[in-house]
């Protein structure tokens, strides 16, 4: 018979500014993994981010899937666990350009296997209304994690936002992860 393995996640997180230039998030999940009829297994973990703003310059560290194993019937593996830190800052060029570029590195390791990771992206927002996106990803160890380009476009209309990404790590899909959705600024 044939069989689909799929992958799932599910999770709950809180955010607190405690004052206004620091804030915090938690977020606990819970992992499942399907990847045959007889190996099934399930995982907790939980992400850590820490923000720190100065005027438009924003500073973050993230610690994410800090927990167990994935644990199967027989065998457990370990999830990808990621360390990294960031920085990202907001340029205004007139009423109607705001640049936000940010750069970030960290370390992701899965068992014994690890990977130093770099990012650099840029988005420039035009008129509140139109987005373009660019960004590049970088990875000491491809089959952890590849190193890629990626690229996007976001309209804003009101309430309503569509936006679509481009990244040459599925070369064989031109358009992925579109994206509708609503937003509401009081």
């Amino acid at each position: 018979g044939e069989y689909t393995p799929n992958e799932f996640m599910a999770g709950i997180g809180a955010a607190y500014s405690i004052t206004p230039e620091l804030a915090v998030s938690l977020m606990a999940k819970y992992v499942g993994s399907n990847i045959a009829p007889e190996a099934k297994g399930t995982a907790f973990c939980a992400d850590l981010n820490v923000a720190y703003k100065i005027n438009d310059l924003t500073l973050g560290l993230l610690a994410a899937n800090i927990g167990s194993k994935m644990n199967y019937k027989t065998v457990s593996a370990p999830l990808p666990m990621l360390i990294k830190l960031g920085a990202r800052n907001d340029f205004r060029f007139g009423e109607n350009f705001i640049l936000d570029a940010g750069v970030d590195a960290g370390y992701m390791t899965q068992g014994s296997y690890g990977s130093v990771l770099a990012s650099a992206g840029a988005d420039l927002k035009m008129f509140d209304m139109v987005s373009v996106r660019a960004g590049y990803h970088f990875s000491s160890n491809a089959a952890l994690a590849p190193s890629y380009v990626s690229a996007g476009l976001g309209f804003d209309f009101s309430i309503v936002s569509i936006s679509a990404a481009y990244s040459a790590q599925r070369p064989e899909r031109i358009l992925h992860r579109p994206k509708t959705g609503s937003r509401y600024h009081p």
